[in-house]
């Protein structure tokens, strides 16, 4: 299950007319109006079964996405979410497992590329949010970590990250995660440096996951 979720007035900077506590009860009507639309949008979960995630009441999601939106305030460099162009790119909320919850959140926009910071929930006994970081690679540099990702797409435990070196999409990085147990898994990461209308399906595969045969 994956959602996208509004993102009108995530984001509060107070002014010094303003209250205190303006911007926290700005946030928390914010999270509970997105809460009630994320348990709408989530109908198997209402009857959730052995291996099935419990569902979440309104209160725990609105309070889970406070959670995630402080860290992502306090320790990102992202564009404030409540300008005119990041109020055009909507957060994904996608549940992954019985208590992991993916947000990702718009930090930058381009003209064919928005970024995305991503961050796990944990709902069960250990609890708390986890900033993720993933593997990028580049011809100049080789393998590197990132905890941006460029153009997401969700479909079940299957997370891909497509980043355009150019309007046509003829270069950039192509990679794809599946997510296992308690992370995502690097399944395949294609890359093309040089602009030279090649399409991405026939970029050059730089690491591509091949489970040990029993």
């Amino acid at each position: 299950m994956r959602m996208a979720a509004s993102n009108h007035g995530w984001s509060c900077r107070p002014t010094a007319d303003m209250r205190p506590d303006t911007c926290l009860n700005s946030a928390l009507v914010t999270a509970a109006a997105i809460a009630f639309v994320f348990l709408a949008a989530q109908p198997a979960m209402a009857q959730a079964g052995a291996g099935q995630p419990q569902p979440r009441t309104a209160e725990q999601t609105a309070a889970d996405l406070k959670l995630v939106l402080d860290r992502h305030v306090a320790e990102s460099r992202c564009e404030d979410p409540a300008t005119e162009l990041m109020r055009n790119f909507e957060p994904v909320i996608a549940q992954l497992s019985e208590t992991a919850i993916l947000y990702a959140i718009p930090c930058t926009a381009g003209a064919y590329n928005v970024t995305y910071r991503l961050y796990m929930r944990e709902t069960g006994e250990i609890g708390g949010v986890e900033t993720l970081y993933f593997a990028t690679w580049s011809g100049e540099y080789g393998w590197g970590g990132t905890d941006l990702l460029f153009n997401i797409d969700i479909d079940g435990p299957r997370l891909s990250a497509f980043y355009k070196g150019r309007g046509l999409g003829d270069c950039g990085t192509d990679a794809q995660w599946l997510w296992r147990d308690y992370a995502f898994r690097l399944l395949r990461f294609a890359a093309q440096d040089t602009c030279e209308g090649v399409l991405a399906e026939n970029w050059p595969v730089i690491f591509e996951y091949f489970a040990q045969r029993q």
